[in-house]
């Protein structure tokens, strides 16, 4: 029996939007082929992973000290522990913060690493020291072109260490009527007005405030309808508190399990990030059908095309945002027509369509380990993933994906 590559997934917490459903996604389709484990640097968990793939235990709370020094010495250590105890043949770095602590972790490079490139860069020191630790990486995946020619003309990088691999996503479920129903009843939707959801990270680059105003806009302008916001963050506290004198139809749902099945029960998807590298969220949404009006920022354009699966609006205008949604609540014609076209447009995006690509990047990466990986990607039809009962946690399951020392 060919060996099989060991590949670590590092992200920054378990979390259910952004990299960290990804990582997740990846690991499971990749799980036939080779041996995967999602590693958080911090906790506390908000809910099960994306997907049926092992967590790493043991994840703590950031520390002050990361405060002044930017390196948490419980996650070093942690870190550290689990690149000798795990013994991977590959690491992936989830985002920077990951691509960080890998780096310091294993300052002699024993282990492979590849970077997964998700968002573009904001300046500040943090950005000044992620630029000396590029090298670190054997591979650095970019999730858009224009995440690659922003690492080569303005960071430096040497362009023969870059591929090019787009965010992609597993299709959420396609709800029937009853179950449509059902899950817009449930989160406290009126079945007679419209819902507009907006799901991402609670923090300060994803604006959660600003999608508020811009649907106290569009009740004041279309009339009452239900908008749904399932995320967890920093500003929950302060979204939950602005959602109280937001008014009637504002339903702040936290982290959900069922999020894709939420946005595709929807009628309209709202983005108010102002920083944005290629967002899955996205992908979901036109995975599902369901139109998306959103800030143009960072790749966010090569997912959505604007009048033809949503609408894009000048960055931080709240009012435009707001009538952007009103135009498609008032047309449904329209809206209908951009339902249809967002599957096929986002097609390109979908888990099936990618996870080969990214299985021959880490194969080529690998010696014998990776045989397994590349037989996948030159397969016409990757196998598709096994997924544990229903009731059934992949954290506890019996078979070590890893030595058994781990």
């Amino acid at each position: 029996m060919d060996a099989e590559a060991r590949i670590l997934h590092v992200v920054p917490r378990i979390v259910l939007r952004g990299a960290e459903v990804f990582a997740a996604q990846l690991a499971e389709a990749l799980q036939p082929v080779s041996r995967n484990l999602l590693f958080p640097l911090f906790g506390p968990e908000e809910g099960r992973p994306a997907a049926a793939v092992r967590v790493v235990p043991g994840a703590r709370p950031r520390q002050r000290v990361e405060r002044l020094t930017g390196v948490d010495p419980g996650a070093l250590a942690r870190m550290r522990l689990g690149l000798r105890r795990l013994r991977p043949d590959l690491v992936v770095a989830h985002g920077s913060e990951p691509l960080k602590y890998l780096s310091f972790a294993d300052p002699r490079s024993r282990v492979p690493v590849v970077y997964r490139r998700i968002s573009h860069a904001v300046g500040g020191p943090g950005e000044a020291v992620l630029r000396r630790l590029f090298g670190r990486a054997s591979l650095i995946l970019a999730v858009s072109g224009g995440l690659r020619d922003e690492l080569v003309r303005d960071l430096g990088v040497d362009p023969g260490l870059i591929t090019v691999l787009p965010t992609s996503r597993k299709p959420p479920p396609s709800p029937t009527p009853e179950a449509r129903a059902s899950l817009r009843a449930e989160i406290g939707g009126d079945p007679d007005r419209p819902l507009v959801v907006w799901v991402g990270r609670m923090s300060p680059e994803k604006q959660p405030g600003v999608a508020l105003q811009a649907f106290a806009l569009l009740r004041s302008r279309f009339g009452p309808c239900t908008f749904a916001m399932c995320g967890d963050g920093p500003l929950r506290e302060a979204v939950s508190y602005a959602a109280e004198s937001a008014g009637d139809g504002v339903r702040v749902l936290g982290s959900r399990e069922d999020a894709g099945a939420i946005i595709a029960a929807a009628d309209l998807l709202v983005s108010s990030s102002r920083i944005e590298g290629a967002p899955g969220v996205l992908v979901e949404a036109g995975l599902a059908g369901t139109p998306v009006v959103a800030f143009d920022v960072g790749e966010v354009a090569s997912i959505v095309r604007h009048g033809e699966t949503g609408l894009l609006v000048t960055p931080g205008d709240a009012e435009a945002l707001a009538e952007a949604a009103r135009r498609l609540l008032e047309r449904p014609e329209l809206r209908s027509r951009m339902s249809a076209a967002a599957p096929t447009v986002c097609a390109q995006f979908a888990l099936e369509s990618i996870a080969g690509r990214y299985a021959e990047a880490f194969g080529e990466l690998l010696g014998p380990e990776g045989d397994g990986l590349r037989r996948m990607a030159s397969a016409t039809a990757p196998p598709e993933p096994g997924r544990p009962a229903a009731d059934e946690d992949p954290r506890e399951m019996t078979h070590p994906p890893f030595p058994p020392d781990t």
